[in-house]
């Protein structure tokens, strides 16, 4: 069906708007990290900075020692745990929930998705009593097992997807010719769920590195602080906010993100439509 001019030019005009709604913030991030400081805060305020200045950077990447790389450290290891746990759990319960069959599966199931309802901003008391009676406070283990739990969900539905779309007579085949329901998985089935696990592993990493409210709950040490944490920590004071450092470390922490997307993007559309067409 050919659409009317009116149509193509309303379709190109909502999408431009909302790219610059999309973009504008980022922009106005960037060009602040880049002004001198008296200028941050002068009204009206001025998007372009009258003199470009990287002072602000040094400053975040030296103050105390080497500080933010601490915590960009702390950030990389419950992110990286965080996503090895969800990829290896999400693929084999995928896996059982598209091609196995046993009693109760269906309720199982929906069980497990019904728990992505449930806000996870209403467990942290309980949570946090667990937390401290196993020892876990102030752990990268006990991080990167909230961090699972809240992102098993997701993940585990977009897997089942993912197998459910390849051919199940893949598998019947090979069962016939002796293989064991492991060398199915391993050897025919995970080559051929690239785009799943690349969605699974977008999704871990922008959940883990961006995450505050938890990594600020359950992990008050600085030793083992995240970069969010330790940005929102350190450079806000009770006089003034140092937007400076703030707007330089969310340049600086957002490139990580964009990178991973960037290099996976092809795989991550794929994965989220799979199994949307049968």
């Amino acid at each position: 069906m050919k659409l009317k001019k009116w149509q193509v030019v309303g379709f190109y005009l909502i999408n431009i708007l909302l790219v610059l709604a999309f973009v504008a913030p980022i922009v106005w991030t960037l060009m602040t990290s880049l002004k001198p400081t008296d200028q941050i805060l002068t009204y009206p305020p001025e998007l372009l900075p009258r003199e470009i200045t990287f002072e602000h950077y040094r400053t975040l990447l030296t103050v105390n020692g080497g500080e933010f790389m601490r915590y960009a450290v702390n950030s990389l290891i419950v992110t990286s745990g965080t996503i090895l746990v969800v990829m290896a759990v999400s693929s084999l319960a995928g896996y059982a929930f598209a091609y196995l069959r046993f009693p109760g599966i269906n309720i199982f199931f929906i069980s497990i998705l019904a728990t992505m309802m449930v806000p996870f901003q209403s467990l942290l008391i309980p949570l946090y009593g667990f937390m401290h009676r196993m020892g876990l406070l102030n752990s990268y283990f006990g991080l990167i097992l909230i961090y699972s739990t809240f992102q098993l969900p997701f993940c585990v539905f977009m897997m089942r997807n993912t197998f459910s779309a390849l051919p199940a007579s893949l598998r019947e085949s090979a069962l016939l010719d002796g293989c064991t329901e492991a060398q199915v998985f391993t050897k025919i089935y995970l080559p051929l769920s690239l785009p799943g696990f690349a969605t699974v592993l977008v999704y871990s990493f922008m959940t883990s590195w961006n995450e505050l409210l938890m990594a600020l709950t359950f992990n008050s040490s600085a030793k083992v602080q995240t970069i969010q944490v330790g940005l929102t920590n350190y450079y806000l004071s009770r006089y003034r906010t140092n937007w400076e450092m703030i707007t330089s470390g969310s340049i600086i922490t957002m490139i990580p993100v964009l990178i991973v997307f960037f290099i996976l993007q092809r795989y991550y559309v794929r994965g989220l439509t799979s199994g949307a067409v049968k």
